[in-house]
């Protein structure tokens, strides 16, 4: 009689056991789950290679909010306000004409995009996953349709004034929600006529006025967010020891010779045009950048003669952190697609968290770049 009750009891064990089990794997996931970053499990995995296992580093990405903020998905930080959770970005078109420095809140983008545009120079895009963080945005730039396409997978809410007739175009084809300096100059924008520039210099928007614009027009702020990159959330930061990148020249035209050269107390990049370094207007501090792209691809003069038009389908590039680099692939196609990227090998490729400038150069500067 003992022994029957003896296994009776042990197999009333076995079944709690099971049912814990299954109700633990079954639990509600949320859409800050969903969200979150993953752990690479490639060659770049530090956490694999301390040993740190599945559960461990699934248990800690997957934490909503820390101490210090939640989740953004453009930078991998935890830095993010709970009341930005699933709110739209801005994407702010910044003036990168030497006559227009130094820009305003560029050090508060989570990205930049940098792209050729007409005369040999380049225009800027940054993106904000909270623009109330930022002083004033500018000076502020005309839309071109390269950035409208990549601004759309991010589902931001784009910021301008005026625009080429293809990038009117892109705006409306892509059903994109834009606020215009053209229409809207006198009442969400302002222009600083004391900075003794030409006017097309001068004109700056603010996170007030912006948050005005975006209730006078009915513009949603809500959606889930895709992260840019898959971000290693490794104890350790991700570098290619063997492939160093501390300083690196690219001649990209006749005006403009770019550099980028890693500070070694900050760990991050800083970043030189025109022969002077990139610096905040608001803070006079030059710009630090933990993650550089440098993304070659076709660029063709469109129809008029005049305006750039970047293929956006794929390429090659490099991928510069930590004073390192490795080459990666980088694929978009459709307006709608966001960028990918990835390894030599295949894998897709794992970021450090952290801001990000993404550099777009032709093809024809790939065996011209220079590195320490």
């Amino acid at each position: 009689m003992k022994s029957f009750k003896r296994t009776s009891f042990f197999k009333f064990i076995a079944i709690c056991a099971i049912l814990g089990t299954c109700l633990s794997s079954c639990r509600k996931v949320s859409p800050q789950d969903v969200s979150q970053p993953q752990e690479n499990s490639s060659s770049q995995s530090a956490s694999a290679s301390q040993g740190v296992s599945d559960t461990e580093s699934q248990s800690e990405t997957n934490t909503d909010i820390r101490e210090t903020g939640a989740f953004n998905p453009y930078s991998g930080l935890y830095d993010l306000p709970e009341d930005k959770i699933n709110t739209r970005p801005i994407a702010c078109m910044i003036n990168n004409h030497p006559s227009a420095w130094p820009q305003n809140s560029i050090s508060n983008a989570d990205i930049i995009y940098e792209l050729p545009v007409e005369g040999g120079l380049t225009r800027l895009m940054a993106i904000y996953a909270d623009y109330t963080k930022a002083e004033k945005f500018g000076s502020i730039r005309s839309a071109r349709h390269d950035f409208v396409e990549l601004a759309r997978p991010l589902n931001a809410i784009f910021i301008h004034w005026g625009g080429s007739t293809f990038g009117y175009d892109s705006i409306r084809q892509n059903g994109i929600d834009g606020i215009d300096g053209m229409k809207y100059g006198q009442t969400y924008f302002y222009t600083d006529k004391n900075l003794n520039r030409s006017i097309e210099h001068c004109r700056f928007t603010n996170p007030e006025e912006i948050s005005q614009a975006i209730s006078a027009l009915s513009i949603n702020t809500q959606g889930q967010a895709t992260p840019s990159y898959q971000f290693h959330q490794g104890e350790d930061p991700i570098s290619f020891p063997s492939t160093d990148a501390t300083w690196v020249k690219i001649p990209f035209s006749g005006d403009i010779t770019i550099l980028y050269e890693y500070n070694t107390e900050q760990q991050k990049y800083e970043k030189s045009e025109y022969g002077k370094k990139t610096l905040d207007g608001n803070t006079n501090e030059p710009v630090l950048i933990e993650n550089v792209f440098i993304l070659f691809t076709s660029v063709q003069v469109m129809a008029n003669g005049e305006h750039k038009d970047i293929n956006l389908q794929n390429g090659s590039g490099y991928y510069l952190t930590r004073g390192t680099r490795t080459s990666i692939q980088w694929t978009k196609g459709n307006p709608s697609d966001p960028i990918k990227y990835y390894l030599d090998n295949g894998e897709e490729l794992s970021v450090n968290p952290g801001n990000s400038w993404v550099l777009f150069a032709p093809n024809s500067l790939n065996d011209r770049v220079q590195f320490s």
